[in-house]
């Protein structure tokens, strides 16, 4: 076993591990342009100067269902570096939210022709009323047997997931003729 003495690296400057310049990644030179990361293509992201290794990361996360709400979401993509986030956030442009909701809205409005009395619509009805949410069909229908029913349209806010801009778009459909028989303890 050899043992360094103080004088062997007398006069050698100690550079970390993490700072070498032979262990440095080679720069990708960003080409960015205005987009929504939500809609943009494979082809569009390699436009931009994303690293190839990273389109797949980007494309996997909206696959499985996520979605970029605002600009600076795209710093959560796992991989992506602070300053490559940093130079694209000026360009992102989210459109596909709004589209979104004001299909949903088209939606409601085509399938549901008149308000649903909530206590007793079936749930083909009420999936009508939230198309593309099965989940919070089955919440609110869930929510109705437990509780027994409405009292109030705005009692609905109360179902876990409810946000508000869901229920300002259902409200209008929804009324409650029939109120829930209290239940006997």
């Amino acid at each position: 076993m050899a043992i360094l003495s103080a004088d062997s690296t007398e006069g050698k400057e100690y550079t970390p591990y993490f700072k070498r310049e032979t262990d440095s990644y080679p720069r990708t030179e960003l080409h960015p342009f205005n987009f929504d990361p939500n809609t943009l293509s494979e082809s569009g992201w390699e436009k931009l100067g994303i690293r190839k290794k990273l389109i797949p990361t980007i494309l996997k996360y909206r696959n499985a269902g996520g979605k970029f709400y605002k600009p600076g979401d795209i710093e959560k993509i796992y991989g992506i570096k602070p300053n490559e986030a940093k130079a694209l956030t000026p360009f992102i442009t989210i459109t596909s939210g709004q589209e979104e909701k004001n299909s949903f809205v088209r939606n409601a409005q085509r399938k549901i022709t008149r308000p649903l009395d909530i206590n007793i619509a079936p749930v083909e009805d009420i999936l009508a009323l939230l198309w593309p949410d099965k989940r919070m069909t089955y919440r609110l229908i869930n929510y109705r047997e437990k509780t027994g029913g409405f009292y109030s349209v705005n009692e609905i806010k109360q179902v876990y997931g409810m946000t508000d801009t869901v229920f300002t778009v259902i409200s209008p459909f929804i009324k409650i003729e029939t109120l829930p028989a209290k239940k006997s303890t």
